[in-house]
Formats: structure tokens, C-alpha cells, sequence
């Protein structure tokens, strides 16, 4: 009967634990509904606000009877006078105005009574008043108060500044981004052993091709290795799976001496469970510490592979930018596609798209156009004529449009998996890197030259995509040149032509692209020209990574501003605070357990 009575209670313990659960359960699914609804009510205020701005804008700009009708006389001053004053371009959002107190002799009077209330709204708040409060609602919302610096502003005065941050830059890639002696080569030993035993096993036509970051000119001390094998078939993968997980030290029998052919080879943690995925994948370490991804072959992630080499040949800015702003997109948690954010590979078709293209690009009276003196200072290499020799100084770099290449081979190649379309593969391949010796005198050359060094393009790069990038009208692309914020150029690229002409996703609203989907980032690859590299992003990720660029872009202003000796800081300061780790806010239980799976895969 004891006995009887504790399995009772033990039973009603545990119901009384599956009810908890179920509670639980309700309580997470109830709290998920909330936060959707509550970010799609955000993104429709947004987008009233939005719309609300567009207005105020152009009746500021284009006084006329139609402004008129929509709005009195006498209030259109006070509206796009100081209103407009209040709104964050970053937020997307107006700063909301504190309650006044109306007070007077003739409150009592219906039409003086509104007289005056206009009255005391534009004198109680004046442009400086208005200036304190979106600075004050900034630094709420934002957590700092953005810089609208023009870059022309830092010289003459900030080249110190430059020049520390410069050196800096370089320091840290020499020292810890750059990939050590010898890093290489032992990849390409891993290379080989891989191959000679997948050929060795018989698989004797097969190949092992590098790619991804191991292979691009852009890898860091920890890229692993990205490998795809050549002549394989999807059905032969899945037998090379079974014949590495027998391989494997941590899972095969000893081989008796007698049986020992010489073709062993020293791989760990074989993972083939991705092998049924569209782009098949196995995994394993090699060697006790090298990570390493197989999959069947990819022409077209060799390619792209072999695209952003010669980039990381043409000019030794380059790497040392890019893995600056990589370090900073990992420590800032924007680099990781599984979290909606950008991929390293959209980080470096951005840098390559702001380097070709500059801050000038669309030669218009733009304002922000204007203040920006960064011009294109590489090739587009999609575009230059195989003829000339960039390599050689003297030879001025020619660039032809592609309709317009009168005896120029085109190189089309059918895409492995959309058959129905084809790529033009072409780009001027740069075969090796520049002498060392080279290398140092453009390195020496543009810390002369004050909007030629690394502190300079980095800060360029960051203001860039802060604040003139055309988000809403543009996408990022090579093969046109973008459209800089308030600018008007029939020439540069159109987002909606986009979405019409290569179905890239979007929002409807009222049969029109909702505002919030047009304003995302978007990344035009190269090759692939109907795939956008940033489809990952989501409209809260990409407010993140805008957020980001402005943070950049103001830590390296405000450090600038600061004077040698007297709390100045240099290069090596402002790069800590710039990448310094954000936290990670996980919201429930539910989201902190799909965040350690994630993790774990």
C-alpha cells in the first residue's frame, strides 16, 4: 500500500510537471504573437512617419498652391521649418515634442487661441531647441548621437589622426588578421593528402579545388578549408562520405600491418549529415585542428573565388581593409546569415563596390555628394580591357561596357543548377600578387596622400553606407553605378526595375512595394546577377547593420575632433571602441535553446 500511495504521488508529480510545461508552452506562443505583432505595428508607424517626412520634404522644397491645399498658409514654416528638424534619418522616426503650456489674455478665443498656440510653438521651439531634442531622443534610441561629418572636414586639420589610425590598421593586420607564414602551404598540403586518398580509393579522375576565404586573398589565421571535388556526381559524394567515416582515426578499427596499403589519412568528427542537402556538404577535421567543408564541384563559387583574388592582388589596401571591417562585423554579431545578418562575402562585394565607385559616383550638386571627397581608386575588373596591364602603373586602366566589346571573347557558362540560365564569367584576372617591395610604396604613397590611406577609405567606406547610400532606390551592384541619397541620376541603378526583371522577393501594399522591403540592403552578386547576396537580412537586421555603419562612422568622427595630449586618443583606441563585443540579448528560453542548436550546427 506505501508503495502504492509514493507511485500516486510520484504520477501527479509529473502531471503536475506536464501541466508547468504546457503552461509554458502556451505563455512562449502567446509572447511570440506579441513581439510579432508588436514589430508589425512598429513597421507600419515607421512607414506612416516615412511617408509623413516624404511630405513635409516636398512641400519644403516645391512652395506652390498644392502645398497650400494640403496645408495652411501660415503653418507650412512652422511645419517643415522646424518639424522636419526632428526627424532621424537612422530610427526613421520623428523625435517626439515635449507638452507646452499654453498661456495668455485671449485663451479664451477660439481663432486667437490657435493664433497664438502657433505662435508659441515656433518661438518656444526654435531650431536649437528642436537640434537638443532629436540630439536627446538619438541618444535613447540609438545610444549615441550620430556625426553628419563631411569628410573634406578632416583635412587639414585630422591628418595626425589618419596617419595614427593608418599605421594602426596595419599593425593589427600584420600582426593578428593576416595569415601567418606557412599558413598556406599547410592548407595546401591538406589539400593534396585529401585528394591522393579520394584518388587513391578509386576515384582516380577526381580533383580537390580550394575556395571561399582559404583560396580569395581575403582568409584570416582562422578560415578553414572549403573544398569541392571535380568529376564527382552527387550519388559518388555520398559514397566518399561512407569511405571517410570509415577513415576516420576516432571511428575505424586499427588496420592490421599486413593490410596497411599506405593510403590512410588522419581526419577526425566526420559529419555526412548534410550530405542530402541541396548543396551537399561533408565535414571533418583534419589533422587534429583544421576544419574542413567538402562538396561537389561549384564553378561558380570558384569563380567567385578566383574574382576577389585578383582584387586582393591589384591593391594591398584592399586586404587590410577588408579584414578590418570583417573583424568589426564579427565582434559587432552582424556577420552571421543564420542570424538575418550579411555574410563576409556581401561585406567584401560592398568594400569592392565603394572602392571602384566612390563616394562621388553619381556627379550630382548633392549636398552630401559634395562633402564627400572619396573617388574611385580601383578597377572595375568586370569591365577592364584584357589589353591593358594593370599591373603596370603607366598603363591607364580602360574600361569597356560589356554591349560594347568589339572583339572581346565573352565567356558564358551554363549555371550548375538554374539550366535555364547562363553566366558571362568574364572579369581581367590578375594572375599573382605585387612584389613586396611593391606593395610598401602604395602602402607608403597613400599615407602621403591623405584620401588615399587605409584610415581614410575606412572612414569614407563607413559614412558611405551611413548616410549616402540611396537604400530605398538602389542596390548595391558592379555592373552599374548606385545612386547616392537625394541625388537624381537616370543612370544608376533602380531597386524596383530589380524586383520586376529578376523577381527578387518583396512586400505588397495597396499593389505597390511597401516601404520597409525597399529599404533594405540589397547586394547584386557579380556573376549570379539575378541572386541577391543579402536575402538573409530581415527589416530588423538590416536597421541593425545601418545602425552599425552610423556607430562606425561617429566613434572614428568624434576620436578625430579629440586633440593629442589633452584626452586624444590614437588609431589603436578607436579601433578597440569600434569593435568592441555587443551583447546578445536572447529574449526566451525557447530562443536561448534554437540559439545553442544553431551553435552546435
Amino acid at each position: 500500500a506505501a508503495t502504492t500511495d509514493t507511485d500516486n504521488v510520484q504520477e501527479e508529480k509529473e502531471e503536475e510537471s506536464d501541466v508547468i510545461t504546457e503552461k509554458e508552452k502556451k505563455f512562449y506562443e502567446k509572447m511570440r504573437t506579441f513581439h510579432a505583432e508588436k514589430n508589425s505595428n512598429e513597421y507600419k508607424w515607421r512607414d506612416v512617419q516615412s511617408a509623413y517626412h516624404k511630405v513635409l520634404e516636398a512641400i519644403s522644397k516645391n512652395r506652390n498652391e498644392l502645398s497650400n491645399t494640403i496645408l495652411r498658409p501660415d503653418m507650412i514654416p512652422i511645419l517643415t521649418q522646424l518639424e522636419l528638424i526632428l526627424w532621424c534619418p537612422i530610427s526613421e522616426t520623428f523625435a517626439p515634442l515635449p507638452a507646452t503650456t499654453i498661456t495668455g489674455k485671449n485663451n479664451n478665443k477660439g481663432h486667437n487661441k490657435n493664433h497664438q498656440q502657433e505662435r508659441l510653438f515656433a518661438r518656444e521651439f526654435s531650431n536649437h531647441t528642436q537640434m537638443q531634442i532629436l540630439k536627446q531622443y538619438q541618444k535613447e534610441k540609438l545610444g549615441f548621437v550620430p556625426s553628419y561629418k563631411p569628410m573634406h572636414t578632416l583635412v587639414p586639420n585630422k591628418i595626425h589622426f589618419l596617419q595614427s589610425l593608418s599605421k594602426q590598421m596595419f599593425t593589427i593586420y600584420s600582426n593578428s588578421l593576416k595569415p601567418p607564414p606557412g599558413f598556406y602551404e599547410v592548407r595546401e598540403k591538406a589539400r593534396y593528402q585529401i585528394e591522393q586518398f579520394i584518388q587513391s580509393n578509386g576515384y582516380p579522375n577526381s580533383r580537390v579545388i580550394l575556395f571561399g576565404s582559404i583560396a580569395n586573398g581575403f582568409g584570416s589565421p582562422e578560415s578553414d578549408m572549403d573544398m569541392c571535388l571535380s568529376g564527382i556526381s552527387a550519388k559518388e559524394l555520398e559514397d566518399i562520405a561512407k569511405l571517410l567515416e570509415a577513415a576516420a582515426v576516432d571511428a575505424a578499427p586499427p588496420v592490421p600491418p599486413s593490410q596497411d596499403k599506405g593510403n590512410k589519412i588522419n581526419i577526425t568528427q566526420v559529419d555526412s549529415s548534410r550530405i542530402g542537402a541541396r548543396i551537399p556538404i561533408i565535414k571533418f577535421v583534419f589533422d587534429g585542428e583544421l576544419e574542413c567543408d567538402i562538396s561537389i564541384e561549384n564553378p561558380l563559387a570558384v569563380l567567385n573565388t578566383s574574382f576577389l583574388r585578383s582584387y586582393s592582388y591589384l591593391d594591398p589596401r584592399i586586404p587590410i581593409l577588408a579584414a578590418i571591417i570583417k573583424k568589426w562585423a564579427k565582434r559587432r554579431d552582424i556577420n552571421n546569415p543564420s542570424h538575418s545578418t550579411l555574410s563576409s562575402y556581401g561585406y567584401l562585394l560592398m568594400l569592392i563596390h565603394f572602392l571602384v565607385y566612390g563616394s562621388g559616383s553619381s556627379n550630382t550638386n548633392n549636398e552630401n555628394n559634395k562633402s564627400a571627397s572619396v573617388t574611385g581608386i580601383i578597377p572595375n575588373l568586370l569591365y577592364a580591357d584584357p589589353r591593358c596591364n594593370l599591373a603596370d602603373p603607366k598603363q591607364k586602366d580602360i574600361q569597356i561596357p560589356r554591349n560594347a566589346r568589339k572583339g572581346v571573347p565573352q565567356y558564358q557558362t551554363k549555371h550548375p543548377t538554374e539550366y535555364l540560365f547562363s553566366v558571362d564569367t568574364y572579369f581581367y584576372k590578375i594572375p599573382s600578387e605585387l612584389p613586396i617591395q611593391i606593395q610598401n610604396q602604395i602602402l607608403e604613397s597613400s599615407n602621403h596622400n591623405f584620401n588615399q590611406s587605409i584610415g581614410y577609405l575606412l572612414m569614407g567606406f563607413f559614412r558611405y553606407y551611413a548616410h549616402e547610400f540611396d537604400y530605398e532606390h538602389s542596390y548595391i551592384s558592379l555592373h552599374q553605378q548606385p545612386q547616392v541619397r537625394g541625388a537624381s541620376n537616370s543612370n544608376s541603378v533602380n531597386k524596383q526595375y530589380k524586383f520586376e526583371t529578376d523577381v527578387w522577393p518583396f512586400s505588397l501594399t495597396g499593389g505597390h512595394i511597401s516601404s520597409s522591403r525597399k529599404k533594405l540592403l540589397m547586394i547584386e552578386d557579380p556573376f549570379e546577377t539575378f541572386y541577391d547576396v543579402a536575402h538573409p537580412l530581415k527589416q530588423s537586421s538590416f536597421q541593425r547593420i545601418r545602425k552599425e555603419f552610423v556607430r562606425a562612422f561617429t566613434i572614428l568622427s568624434e576620436f578625430s575632433d579629440m586633440k593629442k595630449g589633452a584626452g586624444g586618443k590614437g588609431g589603436d583606441d578607436v579601433l578597440e571602441k569600434l569593435w568592441e563585443d555587443v551583447k546578445v540579448v536572447v529574449n526566451s528560453k525557447e530562443d536561448e535553446e534554437q540559439n545553442g542548436e544553431k551553435q552546435k550546427k
